[in-house]
């Protein structure tokens, strides 16, 4: 193997190198979104939990922040799924994209048509993950907004 040739195959792996980057990019903006929304979960569910506790003493106002929680906690829920599904879509994309630089260095050294054809293969399941993991987080996106909709809609509402 010779110096171009060597050149020719680091080139044809960089391509997965480039959806690892903007996966990872994506993983970021993902994650702390994800923490985000485990934290509204939990300080929902607190909040829903000391409302239940203070039963006996349930005004109207509290009983409407609680059938806003009762609304609100399971289309959450929903939301933070879809938040989880996508992290996992990239994640599983990142690992595609690795093995397909295995099989790209493989098939090239080799030069092996099948191994290329696998190589090529395995490169589009991981951007067909990618596009799995942009889809999700689309549904989020418009999840999110229904819910705060909602929410700013109720307490525009109330008292009315």
């Amino acid at each position: 193997m010779n110096i171009q040739m060597t050149a020719q195959i680091i080139q044809l792996i960089l391509a997965p190198v480039v959806m690892i980057s903007a996966c990872g990019i994506l993983l970021s903006g993902l994650v702390g979104r994800y923490t985000s929304s485990s934290s509204q979960l939990r300080m929902m569910t607190h909040e829903r939990l000391e409302l239940l506790r203070e039963e006996k003493d349930m005004s109207h106002f509290k009983q409407e922040r609680l059938w806003q929680l009762d609304t609100q906690l399971p289309k959450l829920l929903r939301h933070h799924a879809a938040l989880h599904a996508a992290i996992l879509a990239l994640y599983w994309s990142i690992a595609i994209f690795v093995i397909s630089m295995f099989a790209i260095a493989l098939a090239a050294s080799t030069n092996t048509a099948w191994l290329a054809t696998g190589a090529l293969l395995l490169f589009l399941v991981g951007t067909g993950t990618v596009l799995i993991g942009i889809t999700l987080t689309a549904i989020d996106f418009r999840t999110t907004h229904h819910l705060i909709q909602y929410e700013v809609q109720r307490a525009c509402d109330f008292g009315k």
